[in-house]
């Protein structure tokens, strides 16, 4: 099954206070957080605000956002903050792919492109 989220415009997916959201998609059937129109920064991107150590994403596709200053995904500097992030692909965005103030955040086989 793929699950694929057009968001429109300015529109943001925001996880906060101890919130956590597992994406796990396949390398075949990755799971799509997409602007409503192919364009860079439709739609503001992914905040993620949360001290949870559940926050899991692998084979997600971050595209067309970053219509905030930061990027498509941001991160805070929550003590502790430890998603993990792999195998993700962040594309066609506006600004930054990645803004992270934390230094707890595990990245692995991230690939970013197409940013202004």
């Amino acid at each position: 099954m793929l699950l694929s989220n057009s968001m429109g415009a300015n529109a943001s997916f925001n996880i906060t206070g101890s919130a956590a959201v597992k994406m796990i998609g396949t390398k075949d059937q990755p799971i799509i957080l997409e602007g409503i129109t192919p364009t860079k920064g439709t739609w503001k991107g992914v905040m993620l605000n949360s001290s949870s150590s559940e926050n899991i994403w692998e084979y997600v596709t971050i595209r067309d956002a970053g219509s905030t200053v930061d990027g498509a995904i941001v991160m805070s500097s929550i003590v502790n903050q430890k998603p993990s992030i792999s195998n993700c692909l962040i594309t066609n965005n506006k600004g930054y792919g990645v803004y992270c103030n934390s230094s707890s955040t595990l990245f692995t086989k991230i690939l970013k492109q197409h940013h202004i």
